[in-house]
């Protein structure tokens, strides 16, 4: 299920903030943000200011760039004033080590035309993404290895998305709010909650971004409604015990 925010509070009841700790351990205490966009109080602000986020999806690998623009201009027509996109790890990647940032793929071309339409950028790496996406947007060859264990710490996992990630936030990482550009939010993972109670793989996935220089507002999305064992995706896995957020 793809989540597409169109006025967002991060709908408190499908968002939570990551811990701040990268150890294994839920902690008491909230997220705090040491990005541009922080969190308070049932509040966003960006650089200190009071921002509400309404936001619609753009998924730029389902359309073609000539429309790009053109999709752009629509959203903000409609009062929209950011923007969220999955990155799909099986296009950019088709083949291990092989990487393609070209044509349709052109993240930071389209990152940087979001820029130019006045609009902020929520940027959705995965390396899962749902988005009704062949195997979630991850790769097939990772199966190639007959022990993979996909969206886990699996040490052949683990070293597959710090490569592919190494390469995809050399792409996106100078777009950040704070360098001047417009990727205020940074989404980790995607609905993991649905899958899998393992917050030490959140936490190795927000600590390999923080290694690539990605520092803005980290956050996760997951359904707020039964999924295992009659609990929601976010009590099955929580970063954290308190609700300040809420």
């Amino acid at each position: 299920m793809e989540t597409k925010f169109y006025v967002i509070a991060f709908a408190a009841m499908t968002v939570i903030l990551i811990a701040s700790s990268v150890s294994a351990q839920i902690s008491d205490s909230p997220y705090v943000s040491n990005g541009s966009l922080t969190f308070q109080n049932r509040t966003f602000y960006l650089d200190g200011n009071p921002l509400r986020i309404l936001s619609g999806s753009l998924h730029y690998f389902r359309v073609v760039p000539e429309y790009w623009w053109d999709r752009m201009r629509k959203m903000k027509a409609c009062g929209l004033n950011t923007l969220t996109l999955y990155v799909p790890w099986n296009l950019h990647e088709p083949y291990p080590g092989k990487y393609n940032f070209k044509g349709i793929l052109d993240l930071k071309r389209f990152i940087n035309m979001a820029h130019r339409a006045g609009l902020y950028v929520i940027f959705r790496p995965g390396p899962y993404i749902c988005s009704e996406w062949d195997y979630g947007g991850l790769p097939p060859w990772l199966l190639r290895d007959p022990d993979m264990k996909v969206r886990t710490n699996y040490h052949g996992y683990q070293s597959r998305v710090q490569s592919y990630f190494s390469r995809l936030m050399s792409e996106v990482s100078d777009l950040q709010h704070h360098k001047g550009g417009p990727i205020i939010a940074v989404q980790v993972e995607n609905e993991f909650g649905s899958y899998s109670n393992d917050t030490g793989h959140l936490l190795f996935l927000k600590k390999t971004l923080i290694d690539n220089g990605i520092r803005e507002l980290f956050f996760t999305s997951d359904g707020y409604f039964n999924y295992t064992e009659g609990l929601n995706g976010l009590d099955n896995t929580p970063f954290y015990t308190g609700r300040q957020w809420m």
